[in-house]
């Protein structure tokens, strides 16, 4: 047997003939003989499930932290557009997505509360800022919108302003 990438085994046979197919004395013309009828294909295909694949073990990407991050603009209370700083006189430019939080959003019915959030996050970062400290970030991957899914942490104290902006109540964690 041997095992073909279609997912199934493939068995080779020898023509089996049945002995009936014969023809005694070998005096006939050929067009004259019956035509001998093959028991089994040379070649069958054997249905069998495939070969369960293995799952791949995802190695844990540990996630990137860029320390040389500016702030741009706050879009609203869980989004930011930050220029980020490579190295070797990269930038890159583009719209992140605070992680594991969730704000009012600035337009609609809840523009006023988004609003609000908003203008925190706003404070938050320009106090990190004041010092010449400032923030720096850790990014897992990027979510459904093209946005980044990041973290934003305070260089001085190490704290997270994601957590905070739950734990001051302008924010609720993803999902609930």
């Amino acid at each position: 047997m041997k095992y073909t990438p279609a997912g199934g085994y493939v068995q080779r046979c020898k023509d089996h003939l049945h002995h009936s197919d014969f023809v005694e004395g070998g005096s006939q013309k050929q067009e004259d003989r019956p035509k001998p009828v093959l028991r089994n294909a040379l070649t069958m295909i054997v249905e069998h499930q495939p070969k369960p694949k293995r799952k791949k073990k995802m190695a844990k990407r540990n996630p990137f932290v860029y320390n040389n991050v500016t702030l741009v603009r706050v879009v609203d209370g869980d989004t930011v557009r930050l220029r980020v700083d490579l190295g070797f006189h990269l930038f890159f430019e583009d719209n992140f997505r605070l992680a594991d939080i969730d704000t009012p959003e600035v337009r609609g019915a809840e523009k006023a509360q988004g609003l609000v959030a908003k203008g925190a996050l706003e404070t938050m970062i320009a106090e990190e800022c004041e010092n010449g400290e400032g923030i720096k970030i850790q990014t897992y991957k990027e979510g459904k919108f093209g946005r980044w899914l990041t973290t934003l942490i305070s260089r001085k104290t190490g704290d997270t302003l994601n957590q905070r902006m739950i734990t001051e109540g302008y924010a609720k964690p993803y999902g609930s």
